[in-house]
């Protein structure tokens, strides 16, 4: 009897694909990073005096991640794995990783620049909220599984779906909430609290991803 039927009748556990642990933990990883964002920012807007060293965590935090996803995201593509840049970009998921990085690098790029003074336009604040809604809806194409020995059950691809339907909804929130705070279009009160507000509950949905 197949491993699939055999799971649907007696409901026994699936091994898990090669590539879950990795995928589990690069998650992780990036929740703990935005968790840390959003913390920063309450504090920064609580405490401004007391707390103003930690503007520089956002534009880093985004730096770092995204250097670490370039080079680890999958382990078998580029730089890192045996096959080459060209071929490694072929595989649909990976090149979604890629771009992934990429954006967190030039939002860690433009938020440095903003912060030591070199972005002094005031157009260059709609960045990050324009970059966190293009990654926020380049969620509805992203993919699992297709690397090496990844072969996921039909349940657990939902249930990952599921998760990153939430992904979506929440990184929308925060960009549209951003670029209102920015306008100034949210009410004094509460308005500087939605946008860290929401990113603090994506860290804390990112950190719980399994799959």
């Amino acid at each position: 009897m197949p491993v699939e039927q055999m799971h649907d009748q007696f409901r026994i556990a699936l091994p898990a694909p090669a590539g879950q642990p990795l995928s589990e933990f690069n998650h992780h990883l990036a929740g703990a990073v935005v968790l840390l964002i959003g913390v920063s920012a309450i504090l920064i807007h609580v405490r401004p005096q007391k707390f103003d060293s930690l503007k520089y965590v956002w534009p880093l935090s985004l730096l770092g991640l995204g250097a670490y996803l370039i080079v680890y995201s999958d382990p078998y593509a580029w730089p890192s794995g045996h096959l080459g840049l060209a071929e490694s970009l072929e595989n649909p998921r990976v090149r979604q990783h890629k771009i992934y990085a990429l954006l967190l690098l030039i939002m860690g790029a433009i938020e440095l620049a903003r912060t030591v003074g070199i972005a002094r336009s005031n157009n260059w604040k709609f960045a990050f909220p324009a970059l966190a809604a293009a990654g926020a809806l380049y969620l509805i194409v992203h993919q699992h599984g297709g690397g090496p020995g990844e072969h996921m059950h039909e349940e657990q691809m939902a249930f990952i779906l599921y998760q990153h339907i939430v992904y979506v909804i929440v990184g929308a929130g925060i960009a549209v909430t951003r670029a209102l705070h920015d306008l100034g279009k949210l009410p004094r009160l509460y308005g500087p609290y939605v946008w860290p507000s929401l990113t603090v509950f994506l860290g804390l949905m990112l950190m719980l991803y399994a799959e």
